[in-house]
């Protein structure tokens, strides 16, 4: 007889606007729990948030759940996706409404790059609308990435002030992003200024400029805790930068 599988602690966030999305989650949770490799083990009270983006909607409901499962990571992800799919959920535009979400935010102790899945999920540790949540059940994890508790993160995004730093991407860029944020966005304390001794809240990395990548790395590695890699965005990079100053002040 073949061992059986280890069961993985995994946590998962729930999101939903449109219908009763609290029947909704109590809908999926019940599908997981019914799931034979999945355990639901606690939920925490659902938060009532402020929606993020343009076309997001309404405001939304959102929790955190711990499950304990003997599912590989795809294998989950795949069931999460079903789920979705079997409540309703339609795949029509990012960040629009929808009846539910269910994201997969750590899986055990482990850090997966994988082009279907990435975990952590890349923004857990600076969006209110899950740690909110997260830390009434989880307070004490740790983030296998950022080496900081779910509840240490969620207080950095408290302190006011928050400061936002701007790194890399080519100067005449950042310092027009700059200019127009402090205008947009007053009540945060901008900067474009690299003080290593004194960590940023969020430091938003925008790609190194040509023939800076190794002085870019060490800035990703000096600034561990608070980087958040802009990528490409899929709007301008001010909503963006928006979008993301919204999720980590809930406001």
């Amino acid at each position: 007889m073949s061992p059986s599988p280890t069961p993985h602690i995994v946590w998962i966030a729930l999101g939903g606007n449109l219908g009763d999305v609290d029947a909704t989650f109590a809908n999926a949770l019940s599908l997981l729990d019914r799931t034979p490799e999945i355990d639901v083990l606690q939920v925490s009270p659902v938060h009532r948030t402020s929606p993020v983006g343009a076309h997001a909607g309404d405001s939304f409901v959102n929790a955190v759940a711990r499950l304990s499962s003997t599912l590989e990571p795809l294998e989950l992800l795949d069931r999460l996706q079903s789920i979705e799919t079997q409540l309703g959920r339609v795949r029509w535009v990012r960040w629009g409404p929808r009846t539910l979400d269910l994201d997969l935010l750590m899986f055990g102790e482990e850090v997966i790059d994988h082009p279907r899945l990435h975990v952590p999920h890349p923004a857990c540790w600076y969006r209110r609308f899950v740690l909110d949540p997260w830390v009434e059940i989880g307070a004490d994890v740790v983030h296998p990435v950022k080496r900081l508790t779910i509840g240490a993160l969620r207080d950095r995004l408290l302190v006011r002030p928050m400061s936002i730093t701007l790194v890399g991407g080519v100067r005449e860029r950042r310092d027009e992003l700059l200019r127009t944020l402090k205008l947009a966005l007053p009540e945060i304390q901008w900067s474009s200024d690299v003080n290593p001794g004194c960590e940023p809240t969020i430091s938003i990395g925008l790609g190194p400029a040509e023939g800076d990548a190794e002085a870019y790395e060490t800035l990703r590695q000096t600034f561990a805790v608070s980087w958040l890699e802009l990528g490409t965005p899929v709007t301008s990079e001010v909503d963006a930068i928006r979008e993301i100053v919204h999720s980590a002040t809930g406001e």
